[in-house]
């Protein structure tokens, strides 16, 4: 066997150290799939891509990060799509990996040699090796995403420490009562709905979900996991304050099904998004025994931080976020109350739930978060000319446990200081008026052509709504002044510009800002305009 890895595994100039291990890898990947063709040609992608992905692991070459499937958690085990397949590699390889974990190397054997296809080839290994069918290997996977706490739930936890408390991200989140919404389920699929903001909430399923369905509940009193609710769920039976319920839907049928809630109770508060940039980095800046910290001002009298979203492009081991009892305007090393996740997703945003520290602002006063990497961390950094224009001097570093707090904006890289922002936003709860928020959700924002030409074309801004309400789509120049805005009543989904401003005259060439918003959320773009 000859496998050419030139250029790969050969370093370049700038770099002397040799790197093949992505290479490597690679290669661990591939024969895998030489080996299995020997067995079965015909086998299913999902079962061949997992194992090739467990082959680069046991050859010494890591593991994909199962973030990307831990973000979109409702795919279905045995779906394979080649047009976006990174969340399907990213969810076999974890899965793979389960099944080599709990069930051993002799089992992943079996598969492989095995010369029934998917589903059914790997059913009847487990049935033979291990007495447990494919469904209820299916069942404890999911619940292990669901849990994953190797403390409180050691059975239903990976051993190896650098999955443990890694968990699914909720396919739903509703914060707003009464609701009666239903949601597709696909084939052996988890889908997780959260319900948060609730007051004495009943829940009760529209139609039956005839498959497991389990739930977790966040509150002051800690943390429970893998309940099995009996429907109607009455929220006032639970003990203590309820932060947030969720439920999981475990589909484990070879049909798609459909989840129907009826939810019945009072909201809580108004929840506020505080937020200065958009969803994507310029970059990322290594911040090892760094704290990287936000400031921001209370909305409205007798609010309180209910979430802290940061994005966190990479960590290792536990992270602490910090609500601040001075103002970080004052310097030194403010005092501080955190909430600690062991093992934050990575790669992209993460969410922690700091409700338990419940810290009452009045309208304008400061409300500070810090987000301490005691250990590995890279956190993504946010700067354009109109991010700088407003927001330079709110974000601030501490160096390490020793220092104290100083603006990031003193801090100077080869290319000038550093004022733009850290990526850290915050969901602020302040008391309920009475009023529904809208109720539209926008996602997948995209904008073409880039770089745009106007004459004679039109600048197409497609995204995907659900809901109804308001969205309004605004182009700002690099002095960060807005030159166009228009809105859509009914958000259909779509904007077409013509390249003028509100005057309607022409733009000029040069570097503009999108903004695509609804009342809760902003997706910001980019956008070069050449004439």
């Amino acid at each position: 066997l000859y496998i050419d890895t030139y250029p790969g595994i050969y370093n370049d100039k700038r770099d002397p150290v040799y790197k093949p291990e992505a290479v490597l890898g690679t290669v661990a990947h591939e024969y895998q799939h030489l080996i299995h063709y020997n067995y079965d040609a015909g086998e299913e992608s999902w079962v061949n891509e997992g194992l090739s992905e467990l082959a680069s692991y046991l050859c010494g070459y890591g593991l994909r990060s199962p973030e990307r499937y831990l973000n979109n958690s409702d795919l279905s085990m045995t779906d394979w799509n080649d047009d976006d397949p990174l969340p399907h590699y990213s969810r076999v390889a974890l899965w793979s990996y389960f099944l080599y974990e709990r069930y051993g190397i002799n089992t992943i054997r079996a598969i492989t040699r095995e010369g029934s296809h998917g589903a059914f080839g790997v059913n009847k290994v487990l049935v033979a090796q291990n007495g447990i069918p494919f469904v209820g290997a299916l069942e404890i996977f999911f619940k292990t995403l669901m849990s994953n706490d190797p403390v409180t739930t050691p059975e239903y936890s990976f051993e190896w420490s650098a999955l443990q408390y890694l968990r699914a991200s909720p396919a739903e989140s509703v914060a707003e009562y009464p609701l009666t919404k239903s949601w597709p389920v696909p084939a052996y699929a988890l889908h997780l709905v959260e319900l948060t903001n609730g007051d004495s909430l009943i829940v009760e399923q529209a139609s039956s979900f005839t498959d497991p369905v389990y739930y977790n509940v966040f509150g002051s009193s800690g943390r429970q996991w893998l309940g099995t609710p009996l429907f109607p769920f009455y929220q006032a039976d639970l003990a203590g304050d309820i932060f947030s319920l969720e439920f999981g839907f475990l589909n484990l049928s070879a049909q798609g099904d459909v989840v129907s809630l009826d939810v019945q109770g009072k909201q809580k508060y108004d929840l506020i998004t505080l937020e200065y940039g958009s969803d994507e980095p310029t970059f990322v800046i290594g911040s090892d025994g760094a704290t990287n910290a936000i400031h921001y001002l209370a909305p409205r009298d007798s609010s309180f931080i209910k979430s802290v979203s940061f994005y966190n492009y990479k960590s290792s081991d536990r992270v602490e976020v910090q609500i601040y009892n001075q103002p970080l305007a004052l310097g030194g090393r403010p005092g501080y109350k955190k909430v600690t996740l062991e093992n934050p997703l990575r790669g992209g945003w993460t969410k922690a739930n700091v409700e338990v520290i419940k810290q009452l602002r009045m309208k304008d006063d400061f409300m500070d978060v810090g987000i301490y990497y005691p250990a590995q961390g890279t956190m993504g950094y946010e700067t354009s000319d109109a991010i700088e224009k407003n927001y330079s001097g709110r974000s601030y570093l501490r160096q390490n446990a020793t220092s104290s707090f100083l603006p990031l904006k003193n801090f100077k890289t080869g290319s000038g200081s550093l004022d733009g922002i850290w990526m850290i936003k915050l969901e602020v709860a302040a008391p309920y008026s009475g009023k529904k928020t809208e109720t539209i959700e926008i996602d997948n924002v995209n904008v073409y052509p880039r770089p745009f030409t106007p004459a004679g074309n039109v600048l197409t801004v497609e995204y995907d709504a659900s809901g109804s309400g308001r969205v309004t789509f605004s182009v700002f120049n690099v002095l960060g002044e807005r030159v166009h805005e228009e809105e859509d009543p009914q958000g259909r989904g779509l904007f077409l510009w013509d390249g003028r401003n509100d005057r309607g005259g022409a733009v000029a060439s040069g570097f503009y800002v999108l903004r695509v918003a609804t009342g809760a959320k902003a997706v910001f773009k980019k956008l070069i305009v050449l004439k």
